[in-house]
């Protein structure tokens, strides 16, 4: 008789990304399936079913087309957690539906576990989150870099991190000193974090999960210790690692550098792809922008805020990308007139194919720099009505703060090239909002025309750098009825004036000029 065969499927491995996630938050199920079967599954259906846990971005159902016998292959599903979830081991319900060469049906449920963290109020709560290998898979006896983000999701200050490896996993130190430290995390902060590790040679092929021990302190000095799991997948030895593109960022820069509230600006982003294989239908998402270094009182903002992109959706789209090739992704935005100054974390993700079809999920971070200009409205407190030139004027210089926060202002100095000015600088020290500053020059000009005076106003911006706001005044100056002398001109006049000449003779011309003089009556000098 002929043996009875059938495919037979299960879940080899699963890991979450993040290691945990938060309610409202959004996970990345990551699934290896494999057929210990003797023949290939067709029509495969991987179906997720969860009441806490909602596909995000697409169905809940998964197709994979067909996996022969001893293959496995890998299924990321993109999920959302309520806001309701408690902190805990959440079952993730995944049903396995499929069929054989002759169309005989069959299924089976398993159940994968999502680690769940809520924050408590007023601590913090650091995770691990979108944690990555170069290469992957990792070779037996090679180093290795594992690349993680640490997230604060709670709010409070963490200080003094530490990161290194834990008790369990395969992986160990390349060199002595593998601990990675980070200084602070503020509330919602962000940092990556890279290792560089390596597993023995005897490691077998297959999925692992690796410890990472994470310590920090709160702002009171309290301790907390964490130990967190992330996923290493381990090629064969001397087996060559599958060809898969690998998407990052090589660079980025915003024009201008330094943003204003209000002001627009544009970002570049250089995606680069460094792996082996080409990636297709990548799609670039740009997310919300959190303050990780600033003023306190700018908080975590929303995740809305504080960036919003112009003319187009904050998604773009790029059909191919070949291995080791890299394109320019240029987006225009503006600045919430409202946002604090701070060093902002801008997120980026992107989501690709390789040629198989395979979905691919990644993220990283972008920091912009906001700084908050004083608002300040510069004038004449005292109309000018006219200006001569050859005469000293006043120049009555008014400094207002129209803004909402104080400004750190420190001197006030008028500069020209058309003007001599006395008393032209003074300190005016903080502003508060509604209140003003004056400066009490003298100036005078030689000679008429538009003279052209500046207004230079220095100031301390929120990250303790000298800073200057320059305005310009424009006054018309009216020629006097006689020339005005110059210390050049005024030489020339004191010369005594040419006369007679040795010997008291004139010349002609004055002796025409008496005789004219004589003749008419007006006498003669």
């Amino acid at each position: 008789p002929t043996p009875f065969k059938r495919p037979l499927l299960f879940i080899n491995s699963s890991s979450t990304n993040p290691s945990s996630v938060t309610p409202e938050e959004s996970v990345t199920v990551k699934l290896t399936i494999k057929n210990v079967g003797d023949t290939s599954a067709e029509n495969i259906r991987v179906t997720f079913v969860s009441a806490a846990f909602v596909p995000q971005g697409g169905s809940s159902t998964q197709a994979i087309s067909k996996l022969g016998a001893g293959s496995s292959t890998t299924v990321n599903q993109s999920l959302i957690l309520s806001g309701e979830a408690s902190t805990g081991l959440y079952q993730q319900q995944v049903i396995l539906e499929y069929e054989d060469p002759n169309g005989v049906s069959y299924s089976s449920t398993e159940v994968v576990g999502i680690p769940v963290t809520v924050p408590e109020p007023g601590l913090p709560q650091i995770i691990i989150r979108d944690a990555r290998t170069i290469p992957a898979p990792i070779v037996p006896g090679q180093p290795f870099t594992l690349t993680f983000t640490l997230h604060n999701v709670g709010d409070g200050m963490a200080e003094e991190v530490l990161v290194s490896l834990g008790g369990g996993g395969p992986a160990m130190p390349v060199t002595a000193g593998s601990t990675q430290s980070v200084d602070m995390l503020g509330d919602q902060g962000m940092k990556e974090v890279s290792l560089w590790l390596i597993v023995p040679e005897s490691t077998s092929k297959g999925n692992y999960s690796q410890a990472i021990s994470i310590q920090y302190r709160d702002e009171e000095g309290n301790s907390y210790t964490t130990e967190q799991q992330v996923g290493l997948t381990v090629a064969e030895l001397g087996e060559k690692p599958t060809p898969q593109p690998r998407l990052t960022i090589a660079s980025f820069r915003s024009e201008p550098a330094s943003l204003i509230p209000g002001e627009m600006f544009n970002l570049f982003v250089d995606l680069l792809n460094i792996g082996d294989a080409p990636a297709r239908d990548i799609r670039l998402s740009l997310g919300g922008g959190r303050l990780v270094e600033g003023k306190p009182e700018g908080g975590a903002g929303s995740g809305l805020a504080p960036f919003a992109p112009l003319d187009t959706s904050n998604v773009k789209f790029i059909p191919y990308l070949e291995a080791q090739e890299r394109t320019t992704i240029v987006q225009r935005m503006i600045v919430d007139g409202r946002a604090r100054s701070g060093i902002y974390s801008l997120e980026v993700t992107f989501s690709y194919q390789d040629e198989e079809g395979v979905n691919y999920t990644a993220g990283e971070l972008v920091s912009l720099l906001v700084i908050r200009q004083p608002h300040l409205q510069i004038r004449l407190y005292q109309p000018i009505t006219e200006v001569i030139a050859g005469e000293v004027f006043a120049l009555p210089i008014e400094v207002i703060n129209i803004g909402q926060e104080t400004a750190n202002l420190s001197t006030i100095e008028l500069r020209s090239l058309d003007l001599e000015i006395h008393n032209g600088a003074t300190y005016l020290g903080p502003l508060d909002p509604g209140t003003s500053g004056l400066l009490e020059a003298q100036a005078m000009a030689y000679q008429g025309g538009e003279a052209i005076a500046q207004v230079i106003v220095h100031y301390l911006d929120d990250f303790g750098h000298q800073q200057q706001v320059i305005q310009e005044l424009r006054l018309q100056v009216r020629a006097p009825p006689t020339p005005v002398p110059t210390p050049a001109s005024a030489t020339a006049a004191e010369a005594p004036t040419p006369g007679p000449g040795p010997g008291g003779e004139l010349s002609l011309m004055d002796k025409v000029v008496r005789f004219l003089k004589a003749l008419l009556g007006l006498g003669v000098e």
